[in-house]
């Protein structure tokens, strides 16, 4: 830039001097000597001038450029930088709700966890408390090891036995009896067996206790179990027949398998009687829950009619129902399968109670349509045998012997 301003000074000058040497033609030669000695200074000082002058402008002219070339260099940088922090700001402000509230997250994690461990923890003590309580009164009634005492002092009491008992019962025709008579009925036929007056129940005060326990209405087991009770003439308690022969099982002498067989034969006993007296008001007016009498009557005698009376192969389910509130009542099921969850009060705590029959025998069936087993409207004798063994039963704990072996 500076060497094109000096150039053009030279050539500024050149041509005052031609112009100069033009009027020099025209005048005195002294005259146009001084003339252009005087001009030639004027010239040189304006030559000066405007070269200086050149000179500042293209020195301005240069710094002005390379200010702005800075300039923009730095403005694009910078463009460059806040479009960076911009995308920046945008990736973090998605996990906002994320990151600045992740304490919160863990503290309401760790308390939902805790609320949990605590809610598992109060239900378990529930269950727990209705299954001591069941034990309770079970065991003051009567204790598993005196059971077994029972059964061990009546090894003369096998099934030809019990099996001519419950014949001679159920052919008195009577649905109910007090308990005085049906001990009665047991002495004289086990008497009968030519042994002598010695033969009869040992420690059969341990009966006693079992049916006095059902006796009690004022809160006893009878109140809170229904077991249907009625009074003769003499405001003796009747009892049904089918209950007092299961809790005379608990001194029988016998497998797990005979047993079953024996409880079988006592519902098809049961289910005849009802068919000949025409009524069972008696055994299912205080079981509000099961079928009305009318209804077993008629499917007692359809189902004995086609299977030809007392040689069929089923029963009633209302007859297995009554079967297993007989077990509940003579202390035959263990406590832990009837502490059943309530299913209407899970929130906040689960609560428990101690199940009835029907219950119970929901409750398997549930749990035959998970393991895709059938369960119909009448029960064999497999079906029944399947039934009290089940987890959901377990009648005399057969369930864990299972599960032990």
């Amino acid at each position: 830039m500076i060497r094109t301003s000096n150039a053009q000074a030279r050539r500024a000058l050149a041509t005052c001097r031609r112009t100069f040497g033009v009027n020099k033609a025209w005048g005195i030669a002294g005259e146009t000597q001084n003339a252009t000695s005087k001009y030639d200074g004027y010239f040189q000082t304006w030559a000066n001038t405007t070269h200086q002058q050149l000179v500042r402008n293209s020195t301005a002219n240069f710094i002005s450029r390379t200010l702005s070339t800075t300039a923009g260099a730095g403005s694009s940088a910078g463009d460059k930088k806040e479009e960076g922090k911009d995308k920046k700001e945008e990736t973090k402000t998605v996990w906002d709700p994320f990151l600045d509230n992740i304490g919160k997250i863990f503290l309401a994690v760790i308390g939902m966890i805790i609320a949990a461990l605590v809610r598992s923890s109060k239900g378990s003590q529930n269950r727990i408390k209705v299954r001591e309580n069941i034990e309770e009164l079970s065991t003051s009634i009567l204790d598993p090891l005196e059971i077994d005492d029972l059964r061990i002092a009546n090894d003369e009491l096998t099934v030809d036995v019990f099996e001519r008992m419950m014949k001679r019962v159920y052919n008195a025709g009577k649905p109910s009896m007090s308990y005085a008579q049906f001990i009665s009925m047991v002495k004289d036929e086990m008497q009968n067996e030519g042994k002598g007056p010695e033969f009869t129940i040992q420690l059969g005060h341990l009966l006693d206790r079992v049916v006095l326990a059902a006796t009690q209405v004022e809160g006893g087991a009878g109140a809170s179990l229904r077991l249907p009770i009625e009074r003769d003439e003499d405001e003796e308690v009747l009892l049904p027949v089918s209950f007092l022969l299961a809790a005379y099982s608990l001194a029988l002498n016998a497998g797990t398998d005979d047993r079953l067989h024996l409880l079988f034969q006592v519902m098809k006993e049961e289910e005849d009687s009802t068919r000949k007296s025409g009524s069972d008001s008696s055994l299912s007016s205080s079981f509000d829950s099961f079928a009305t009498s009318d209804a077993i009557v008629d499917a007692g005698n359809s189902n004995v009619a086609a299977r030809g009376g007392n040689d069929r192969e089923s029963v009633l389910e209302d007859t297995v129902v009554r079967m297993i509130s007989h077990l509940q009542n003579t202390c035959q099921l263990p406590p832990e399968t009837q502490s059943i969850d309530i299913r209407d009060e899970k929130y906040p705590i689960q609560q428990y109670k101690r199940a009835t029959a029907r219950e119970l025998m929901q409750r398997s069936r549930e749990a035959a349509v998970k393991d895709k087993v059938h369960i119909g409207e009448t029960f064999s004798f497999d079906e029944f045998q399947a039934l009290l063994c089940s987890p959901t039963i377990c009648a005399w704990g057969e369930c864990y012997s299972k599960k032990r072996k």
